[in-house]
């Protein structure tokens, strides 16, 4: 089984804060079908890239909130004295 040009079949959920963007896997046959019961290869890729970005830009953001709280506990501290 061949696996011609890339082409967009199947939806899968990507999910960002309150959007939901969806987006084709799946390839194209050589002789034009669309075939929608794998995915491609550069489509699994593409897809751990996406959850690789989600869990560093959640992971930045956890970062943040992380030093926001220790600025105010110390703050807090700084009042107490």
């Amino acid at each position: 089984m061949g696996h011609g040009a890339a082409g967009k079949v199947g939806r899968i959920e990507e999910k960002t804060g309150q959007e939901s963007k969806t987006f084709g896997v799946g390839y194209v046959k050589d002789n034009g079908e669309l075939e929608n019961m794998y995915m491609a290869a550069s489509d699994v890729a593409g897809v751990a890239l996406a959850g690789v970005k989600e869990l560093f830009s959640e992971n930045r953001r956890l970062e943040q909130r992380v030093a926001d709280l220790e600025s105010l506990v110390q703050q807090l501290l700084a009042q107490e004295r």
